[in-house]
């Protein structure tokens, strides 16, 4: 592996921090095309590390999957380091309460005591993500810590990272990674640069003149900078392109969970230790729907994630809020209810925790404020892996 100067000295700091464990966490910050996990990967091959004694934690579940295909321990982060309990809010049960239309649930959670000993390391994807809290909890398993933080993507407003350096900064594109276009189009967006029309190789800067119902169909996820254009979009892919001409919905519609039901999940079949959790930001499809009207709130549905080939079956979804209707229930639904919205376009805030191979990223405005602008643009762009077209 052809290795910057950066990535040299990131290693040299890394193995000098690891023999000599003076302090529990140490963070690495670079954006893409630096090689940052590729400076984790080099780490643990040459230092006396089993690949087995690594555990990887993250928010993205298709990435933990890609970990685990090959062969890492790679896992959800809130489900590995905490346990849930599942309380019953009493005074909304309806039989008890007649101005309650369901049974209400708050899920509480506390750090698990231990986790299994083998574990000699953590490696934790995207610490921009992280409160001051989760690290705190990560702590307590007396383990060393790497933190993996990409300074430019969206940060969730508690993240602990603010106000605060990495140990270790990478600034030097890896020439390797530089080949890429997509890596070349995100390093301009940290400059502010004025992108050009035209083709370069997998990446397409289009006007949005030339924007039309096959840039949406064709890609994998649509990608904003604003909320209103994504509700337009979401609007206009739903009746143009799925054909839906009203609100009642349909097995194949995409959305995002907007909550968690933390203990469905779903097991690898080549894994077990793999699995897939119902969580806040997760992308998939309604697989199933029972029979409703337009006006029904909660509706019988299944549930498929875009990675993964099995499905949350028998979850109760609020129709009402996917659809924006404002209207009293008189259903009753005794279990917990799941909150979607229509994912077949993303802010690029809610897009931050995943990826896709092929991203429509359609620029709407520019922001007053021109380092949001900055991470805006810098976001979209990088939840492309394959191929992007970029809709100015």
């Amino acid at each position: 592996m052809m290795i910057t100067n950066d990535q040299y000295l990131a290693l040299s700091k890394l193995e000098k921090w690891y023999s000599k464990y003076q302090h529990q966490f140490i963070e690495i910050s670079g954006s893409l095309g630096t090689g940052v996990f590729d400076i984790i990967k080099e780490f643990i091959e040459i230092s006396a590390l089993d690949q087995r004694e690594v555990m990887y934690l993250s928010y993205d579940q298709k990435q933990i999957l890609e970990l685990a295909i090959k062969g890492n321990h790679a896992y959800y982060i809130n489900n590995v380091i905490y346990e849930y309990i599942k309380i019953t809010d009493f005074t909304t049960i309806p039989i008890l309460n007649p101005n309650s239309d369901h049974t209400k649930f708050e899920w509480k959670k506390k750090v698990k005591s231990k986790i299994n000993s083998k574990y000699k390391l953590m490696v934790v994807f995207d610490s921009t993500l992280l409160s001051m809290q989760t690290i705190q909890d990560l702590a307590s398993f007396n383990l060393p810590i790497i933190l993996i933080r990409d300074p430019i993507l969206l940060p969730v407003p508690n993240t602990y990272t603010f106000l605060r350096d990495a140990n270790i900064e990478l600034h030097e594109i890896n020439p390797e990674h530089l080949k890429n276009p997509i890596v070349y189009f995100a390093n301009k967006a940290l400059t502010n640069e004025v992108l050009k029309y035209g083709n370069y190789d997998n990446v397409t800067v289009v006007p949005r003149k030339q924007m039309n119902l096959y840039n949406l169909r064709a890609s994998d996820m649509n990608i904003t900078i604003t909320e209103a254009l994504r509700n337009e979009i979401n609007n206009i892919y739903r009746s143009k392109i799925m054909g839906e001409k009203d609100i009642t919905n349909v097995a194949g519609e995409r959305v995002i969970s907007e909550s968690s039901i933390y203990n469905e999940k779903l097991t690898n079949d080549d894994n077990k230790k793999v699995k897939v959790h119902l969580t806040k930001g997760i992308v998939g499809y309604l697989s199933k729907v029972n029979k409703h009207a337009v006006t029904t709130k909660y509706v019988g549905i299944n549930f498929r994630p875009e990675f993964y080939h099995e499905e949350f079956m028998d979850l109760v979804m609020d129709r009402h809020y996917l659809n924006n209707i404002d209207l009293k229930s008189v259903q009753i639904i005794p279990g917990e209810t799941m909150k979607f919205s229509y994912a077949y376009a993303l802010s690029a805030s809610l897009s931050r925790s995943s990826y896709w191979d092929k991203v429509t990223f359609i620029i709407d405005n520019h922001e007053n404020d021109a380092e949001l602008q900055r991470r805006l643009m810098y976001t979209g762009i990088t939840r492309a892996r394959k191929a992007l077209t970029i809709i100015i």
